[in-house]
């Protein structure tokens, strides 16, 4: 169980982390499948998809017309992630999440 939970503990916090590197990378890119690259180059399985939103009344990380910009929000699932000793079972679902500023104000 102490394996499983330690192995379920860092799993969280990379795909944490696979969330974060994704949402600074559409910060500056305002590109999803740039932000996709960035997060499977930081070790994210390049089977998964971030899930990428933005600010209510933004849709993407350019500015509005008044120069305003919003928040970019990131979600990485894994929905069937395989566990080590099978102790709880022999899958579990992961989720990393980030918030970043566009434009990095």
């Amino acid at each position: 169980g102490i394996v499983d939970f330690g192995d379920r503990y860092k799993s969280a916090a990379m795909y944490n982390h696979y969330a974060s590197v994704a949402a600074r990378s559409m910060t500056i890119d305002n590109s999803a499948a740039t932000a996709k690259t960035v997060a499977v180059g930081a070790g994210m399985p390049s089977s998964l998809t971030p899930t990428i939103t933005f600010t209510a009344g933004y849709a993407s990380c350019a500015p509005l017309a008044d120069g305003t910009y919003g928040n970019v929000f990131v979600t990485i699932r894994n929905p069937a992630k395989a566990t080590l000793t099978r102790f709880f079972g022999a899958t579990y679902s992961v989720t990393g999440t980030a918030v970043a500023r566009c434009n990095g104000s």
